[in-house]
C-alpha cells in the first residue's frame, strides 16, 4: 500500500509494507464536500481497519468503530480548531484523538 503524505509518522512510519509517496502529485482533487458531484464511498471504520491491517498493527475488532465514534463526537471541536488555521493546534487535536483512542482500546500511547 502506498500512502501519500508529507509527514509519515506514528503507526504508519513503522509499517513494513507501507511506502510513502511524498513527491507524487495527486491525479484528482475534489472539493465536493457535499458529495453533490461525486459519489464517495468513504468509511472511517474501514479506513482505520485497512490502515491498521496494512501497518500490521493489531487492534481489537471493535477498534475501528470506537475510533469512528470518538471522531464523530469530537468533529465540531475539530471544525472550531481548524478554523483557527493554527497547524500546531490542529496537529494537537489529531494527536489527542489518537492517544485517547489508543487508551480506549488498551494500546501503547507510543503509537500516537
Amino acid at each position: 500500500m502506498s500512502l501519500y503524505t508529507d509527514r509519515p509518522f506514528g503507526v504508519a512510519a513503522n509499517a513494513p509494507n507501507l511506502t510513502f509517496d511524498t513527491m507524487k502529485p495527486p491525479k484528482v482533487v475534489s472539493f465536493d464536500c457535499a458529495q453533490t458531484l461525486l459519489e464517495v464511498d468513504w468509511s472511517i471504520k474501514r479506513y482505520v481497519a485497512d490502515l491498521c491491517a496494512y501497518a500490521e498493527f493489531p487492534i481489537p475488532l471493535e477498534g475501528p468503530a470506537i475510533y469512528e465514534s470518538m471522531y464523530n463526537s469530537r468533529l465540531s471541536d475539530y471544525v472550531r480548531v481548524n478554523m483557527t488555521r493554527d497547524h500546531v493546534k490542529c496537529e494537537a487535536w489529531w494527536v489527542t484523538l489518537g492517544e485517547d483512542w489508543l487508551r480506549e482500546i488498551g494500546m501503547d500511547l507510543a503509537f500516537a
